[in-house]
């Protein structure tokens, strides 16, 4: 998943929940020797030790597996609380990054009974998180998120949410920048060249609008707004003006346009590919072997609805 991941060309995030979830099977589901010095029944059978088990009370066994349990789920609590916050409808990299560092904190203190459990958990995070995204997206939502919000001496060894410099900033925000731009462009001459077709086209071939349908044309074209045009930069007038603008954002004032348009960007980047997986699975549900022969556009509609009136309640 990761390699396809990074082969692709599109800005995204690999799916952080898959990785909490891998971090979780490391530990607990693989052959490790993390739970050997607890004095559990498994343990002391394996061992064959007779005398040893006429010793031990199997009551006080049970009591000391019981209790192990306990502390297990209170060091998965933070962790399933983290997963369920990533992973709702709402969610955004911002949002992630703050429930990551909620996670890490809370487990700095419960790892006694699971050693592993945290490293597991940066390793993988660490090969997920997009680290220039997510910087760009926090500077765009706080510059002052970095002083204000100190992380813990732990959080530094392992580098798991570094802070990008202001070159490296300006150089994330230019590229979001010129790549919607890009795009935009390329859609303006596909629009621009269909409209030339239409003109080049005979007459004849035109439908003849109506005199009610004239009148409602001239209506709403006096009620259409016009589109700002902004006018794009060479390479270092950008630059300028991207700096220009974080430095009046960083002082209190509003996003400028460049900076508004990397901050919108950016938002519509979900932490990981829940919701794609709920999409598939309303479709399974709806397009069940009863309903094999329904279309792709009535399928969709049906799960448009399905949804609208969930939300609707």
């Amino acid at each position: 998943m990761i390699k396809v991941g990074r082969l692709v060309c599109a800005e995204q995030q690999l799916c952080l929940a898959h990785g909490i979830n891998l971090a979780v099977c490391d530990v607990l589901y693989k052959k490790h020797n993390y739970l050997q010095d607890s004095p559990t029944s498994d343990d002391m059978d394996d061992n064959n030790d007779d005398d040893h088990l006429e010793d031990l009370d199997c009551s006080e066994s049970e009591d000391v597996e019981f209790e192990l349990v306990n502390k297990i789920v209170d060091v998965l609590t933070p962790i399933k609380l983290t997963v369920e916050a990533i992973c709702r409808r709402d969610a955004n990299l911002c949002t992630a990054d703050a429930a990551l560092n909620f996670l890490i904190k809370q487990l700095s203190s419960k790892t006694q009974h699971l050693p592993k459990i945290k490293t597991c958990l940066v390793d993988r995070i660490k090969q997920r998180r997009s680290d220039n995204l997510t910087g760009v997206l926090n500077y765009l939502q706080n510059p002052r998120k970095d002083e204000e919000n100190q992380l813990l001496s732990e959080l530094e060894w392992h580098n798991l949410f570094p802070v990008l410099t202001q070159a490296l900033l300006r150089k994330q925000i230019k590229s979001i920048v010129k790549r919607l731009n890009s795009r935009d462009d390329t859609e303006e001459e596909e629009r621009s060249e269909s409209l030339t077709d239409v003109e080049l086209r005979p007459e004849t071939s035109q439908p003849q609008l109506t005199l009610k349908e004239k009148l409602q044309l001239e209506i709403d074209k006096s009620m259409k707004s016009p589109d700002p045009e902004i006018q794009i930069q060479n390479e270092s007038g950008m630059t300028n003006s991207i700096r220009r603008e974080m430095s009046l954002f960083e002082n209190g004032g509003v996003r400028g346009y460049y900076l508004e348009t990397a901050y919108k960007y950016l938002m519509s980047i979900p932490p990981t590919n829940v919701e794609p997986e709920r999409a598939f699975s309303a479709a399974a549900y709806v397009g069940n072997k009863l309903r094999s022969r329904l279309g792709s556009q009535t399928l969709d509609a049906l799960i448009f609805l399905r949804l609208y009136f969930q939300n609707s309640k």
